[in-house]
């Protein structure tokens, strides 16, 4: 709700692609809820778990274009960049919302992709993990 009083207050103009931000949110969702599954699966039987995620989500920042654009990546590195699954999901909220255009569907694909295989994953550990986590607590 923040976020679109800052969109009115600063006259960014919404147009009909606006609702693409219905399936980045759903992306954002499977790819946060996944990763949370895993790290607090890990985080049970490593404490440190905590600590370093705070430090590796701001490390994660700078290798999302959170605060650049996306067409600073040199293209040699392209292939690789984009197997960050927030490169898709900030790419398509600036398409979306700010420059009021469609995303780039191979970018949230990719992201998409990526979001499903880390909830699967996430998802599995955590579920055969999740008796033991008793016994060790």
């Amino acid at each position: 709700m923040i976020f679109f009083a800052l969109l009115l207050f600063y006259k960014v103009k919404i147009t009909i692609y606006a609702f693409f931000v219905i399936p980045v949110v759903v992306i954002a969702f499977i790819f946060s809820l996944g990763l949370v599954l895993l790290l607090a699966t890990m985080n049970v039987w490593y404490r440190d778990v905590a600590q370093a995620s705070s430090i590796m989500t701001q490390f994660w920042m700078y290798l999302t274009p959170v605060i650049y654009p996306l067409s600073l990546v040199p293209d040699k590195f392209m292939p690789f960049y984009v197997l960050n699954p927030m490169v898709g999901i900030v790419e398509g909220f600036r398409s979306a919302l700010l420059k009021g255009k469609m995303p780039d569907m191979t970018l949230l694909g990719i992201s998409a992709c990526i979001s499903v295989i880390i909830f699967i994953v996430g998802y599995s550990v955590f579920k055969s993990k999740e008796f033991d986590f008793a016994d060790v607590i």
